[in-house]
């Protein structure tokens, strides 16, 4: 059987004569002959599609460790070791997404400070919260521990796996808090629905009065013959989750109605 040089095996696999090297050095491969007179080291068929399927394992997460251990399994054992990556690779995959709508969220907020500061009408999907406080705005301090002592999706800070909110009732045409949800797309077993529906937005800029803003959407609905569903949620868009510029703040005051 043919034996290749540690040039042509590295020239041949598009893989670095040093990781050829590690590989040996791990114990995953062996030389099939060593040239005593420069050192130079050969593999033969066997030792190369060993590389192969290292470089394959690797491109599918495992250490080098983990594929020395594969090594000594039974194919059933094999099995439950698979699982447990692909279990693995699954939650890397949702970190990875909720880390996306993050920053799409904080870009779309952007975007949003950026636009003149229109009511718009929105058909917004149900949502699930997680309820974390209940007092408005009580101390930052405060607040960032409740939502800290959510067990954050997948083991990712808080405020990417989740929407802070807060939730509104309203009554005689006045908005009262009713308490702060940590909002994501999927139900869980402690989360409330917050059902969805038409909602009249405005984006309520830093500096704004919350309370005026609620009155220009009242009129909006008013004025289109609108009903009111008796609740509103208050969406953090742009916070000190962001930047230090507190200039820069936004929210999205949404608040639901029926529409014909």
């Amino acid at each position: 059987m043919k034996n290749y040089a540690i040039g042509e095996v590295s020239k041949a696999l598009d893989i670095s004569v040093q990781a050829v090297r590690l590989y040996q050095k791990k114990g995953l491969i062996q030389p099939t002959y060593i040239n005593e007179e420069n050192g130079y080291r050969y593999y033969d068929e066997s030792e190369v599609a060993k590389i192969w399927r290292i470089k394959i394992l690797q491109s599918a997460g495992f250490e080098l460790s983990e594929i020395k251990e594969l090594d000594h399994l039974a194919l059933k054992e094999i099995e439950v070791v698979l699982e447990e990556k692909r279990k693995k690779l699954d939650d890397v995959i949702s970190q990875k997404k909720l880390a996306l709508k993050y920053l799409d969220r904080q870009l779309f907020a952007i975007d949003a400070y950026q636009q003149e500061n229109n009511i718009q009408l929105k058909w917004i999907d149900d949502r699930y919260g997680i309820k974390f406080g209940d007092e408005p705005r009580y101390n930052l301090f405060d607040h960032l521990s409740d939502l800290s002592h959510l067990k954050g999706l997948y083991g990712i800070n808080q405020e990417v796996s989740y929407e802070p909110t807060s939730r509104f009732v309203i009554e005689n045409d006045e908005i009262k808090l009713l308490d702060l949800l940590a909002v994501q797309e999927e139900m869980s077993s402690e989360s409330t629905l917050q059902p969805g529906g038409w909602y009249v937005c405005l984006y309520v800029k830093k500096g704004k009065s919350f309370k005026r803003e609620f009155r220009r959407i009242l009129g909006y609905i008013v004025e289109n013959g609108y009903t009111l569903r008796g609740d509103a949620i208050s969406v953090i868009l742009i916070n000190d989750n962001l930047v230090n510029h507190k200039e820069y703040n936004i929210r999205e005051l949404q608040v639901a109605i029926l529409k014909d």
